[in-house]
């Protein structure tokens, strides 16, 4: 048990720096470093995490792959006239969450997605709104990102 604990806090680790190193920029497609690594975590979590396989399961999970990276392509801060508000970021880290209801549907884990879905939200937004170091504030959204994933399993 607690080496599953330790793999998941570890490629959440490295989710956030991913995220980090998305955000970042100065050399040429920087952000797909954050859109392909970041859902590339999660979904090794889930593998991780996951007992039982079915082709439909994969079929899901890669679904769930694409949805988590059109997640990671904005921050909905179209509505901001200066940076970004927290009901912006409620929307992105809801986003977040949604982009696992494939893996739900087969799963059924309803329960364990709606908490997910209302974890991200609560703790991406605050993060969002308390750290105003760029750093520590995105490497936490890709943290929380992958370290949310055991929720799916709750049923």
């Amino acid at each position: 048990m607690i080496f599953k604990i330790t793999t998941v806090l570890g490629l959440s680790v490295i989710s956030g720096i991913l995220y980090r190193l998305g955000g970042k920029g100065g050399f040429k497609n920087a952000k797909l470093i954050r859109r392909l690594g970041c859902p590339f975590t999660a979904l090794v979590t889930f593998i991780y995490l996951q007992p039982v396989w079915s082709w439909q399961l994969g079929v899901a999970c890669f679904v769930s792959y694409l949805f988590m990276y059109g997640a990671m392509t904005t921050y909905w801060d179209n509505w901001a006239s200066e940076g970004i508000e927290w009901f912006e970021w409620a929307l992105t880290s809801l986003v977040y969450g949604l982009s696992a209801i494939p893996i739900v549907w087969i799963t059924g884990n309803w329960f364990g997605f709606g908490l997910r879905c209302l974890t991200l939200v609560v703790t991406i937004t605050a993060w969002s709104q308390y750290f105003s170091n760029v750093v520590i504030e995105e490497n936490g959204r890709g943290f929380l990102f992958t370290a949310s994933i055991p929720l799916l399993f709750l049923s």
